[in-house]
């Protein structure tokens, strides 16, 4: 059994990648892609008072937890984590793709954000094109870490550079992650400006 992780850690770690302060989030409506299963993030914002207006999307079933990490991704290896049922973050979760993510296109959110929730088994575009269709002006997709030269990188090179710099402002911050590795860890941050 993976050893889950605290409410206040993950948050942290949010903070921490993201480049984000509490008061980044106070009353702010946050779209969280790819959260987790037991979203943490969500349920420390809840449970805290920071925002009521936070989902967390994820493709697995909410209140489970991975029995291990090996095996195939779209059939993961699952059990229902005991005592999930009570959190208050099961009424904000959405089980869905980050593809396809089932809101009405008039649904808009402040913040979107993608902690750790990218890989090259996804489809990084659509993911991305799905986000900025959710995304208020004035809102921003936040995405880390990423790291450089790998496929999620690169994929995200080829996004953002076709994207319109007339409609988003795109920002790859190289001081906000810390990671010990050999290669530059970003934080990408796409804001919408029009």
């Amino acid at each position: 059994m993976i050893q889950p992780m605290e409410e206040e850690e993950v948050f942290n770690w949010y903070l921490e990648d993201l480049g984000l302060k509490i008061d980044d989030l106070r009353n702010r409506s946050i779209l969280d892609v790819g959260g987790g299963m037991i979203p943490n993030f969500a349920e420390y914002c809840l449970k805290n008072g920071i925002t009521e207006k936070i989902y967390t999307i994820d493709s697995n079933p909410f209140g489970h937890e991975y029995v291990s990490y090996e095996g195939d991704y779209e059939n993961p290896d699952l059990e229902p984590r005991e005592g999930t049922e009570h959190l208050e973050s099961k009424k904000h979760y959405i089980q869905a793709k980050g593809e396809a993510i089932p809101l009405k296109k008039d649904m808009k959110f402040d913040l979107i954000l993608m902690r750790a929730s990218l890989n090259e088994k996804l489809s990084i575009t659509s993911r991305i094109d799905e986000a900025l269709l959710h995304l208020q002006l004035g809102g921003e997709l936040r995405i880390a870490p990423v790291f450089r030269g790998d496929f999620v990188y690169d994929e995200l090179k080829v996004i953002t550079n076709q994207l319109s710099q007339d409609h988003f402002e795109i920002t790859w911050d190289d001081e906000v992650v810390k990671r010990n590795v050999s290669d530059k860890v970003y934080l990408l941050i796409i804001k919408k400006i029009q």
